[in-house]
């Protein structure tokens, strides 16, 4: 078994065919063909199903594609690392839509002092779309609120966060200091998108005392939910670290929430396999300093 093998069975999953892996990596269909047959007698496992003139991964295939992957990464790392080291080269970053709009732009900025030479290439989408970038090698690592929902990742906290309860100032639930949980069935309820960090983190909230919300309005943006609350429209919760400027103006109003713990942590994950180039590895440790500092 050699990075041959491996390289072509990334092409042929990736491809979902022999014929269109063959053309990929300009060779022969039958050399494809054998190249995953001796990967499958090796292993003594079926990688693929050929069902129809169709292959289709097996579990066994599927899980030997996320070892094969990042092996074959991992050989491209070091091709790259021994040509080119030092501090300098491309910063692949993945972030939540909260972090990504409210925190990494600060973070690059004081990095960029220190490590002046390095190019960005950032990913800002739901966490649902970052974990997938992830596990395939779109970006080397990403922060994230919360923590990750997959054991293939590893997990470093860098900074506390914690999410509040907010309505507009004007809005009949501004009037009380405190709310029960049972107090929000009372109003509608502004969420973030299925499949976000926030959302996700709220649905695990109120499950756990019992709660279940059914949302009046669902955005991708938190900017539009935050001016539908200054309109009166309903209620949310969201990272504070997103509406503090509404807070301080006075245009939004927090209101605690009674036998609920809001805080929670933001953290730099990456997968357990994946080598992470130096620059990567210098970005994560200055978030742990920042966080440690806090």
């Amino acid at each position: 078994m050699t990075l041959r093998h491996i390289r072509i069975f990334v092409t042929v999953y990736q491809c979902e065919s022999i014929t269109k892996a063959a053309e990929k990596l300009h060779l022969a269909q039958p050399s494809v063909s054998l190249a995953i047959s001796e990967l499958e007698e090796y292993y003594g496992l079926r990688l693929f199903d050929r069902m129809s003139r169709r292959i289709y991964v097996t579990e066994a295939g599927q899980q030997f594609y996320h070892y094969a992957l990042h092996i074959s990464s991992l050989f491209d790392e070091m091709e790259k690392g021994m040509k080119k080291s030092g501090s300098t080269g491309t910063l692949k970053i993945g972030a939540g839509i909260t972090i990504g709009t409210s925190l990494l732009p600060e973070l690059l900025i004081r990095f960029r002092q220190k490590h002046p030479d390095f190019k960005i290439s950032a990913l800002i989408k739901n966490y649902s779309a970052i974990e997938e970038a992830l596990l395939s090698n779109e970006i080397d690592f990403a922060l994230i609120e919360g923590s990750p929902s997959s054991s293939q990742f590893i997990e470093i906290p860098f900074m506390k966060d914690r999410l509040c309860l907010v309505c507009g100032a004007s809005h009949p639930l501004a009037l009380k200091k405190y709310a029960l949980p049972g107090e929000l069935f009372s109003y509608d309820f502004l969420m973030r998108e299925t499949g976000s960090a926030t959302s996700e983190i709220v649905k695990s909230l109120c499950s756990l005392h019992g709660l279940k919300i059914t949302p009046a309005w669902e955005s991708a943006s938190n900017e539009a939910i935050i001016e539908a609350l200054k309109k009166n429209l309903g209620i949310t919760i969201l990272p504070r670290l997103i509406v503090r400027n509404a807070l301080t103006e006075g245009t939004l109003k927090e209101v605690v929430l009674k036998d609920i713990n809001l805080e929670r942590c933001f953290s730099v994950i990456y997968h357990k396999n994946k080598y992470l180039p130096e620059l990567a590895r210098s970005f994560i440790e200055f978030c742990v300093m920042q966080y440690s500092s806090s």
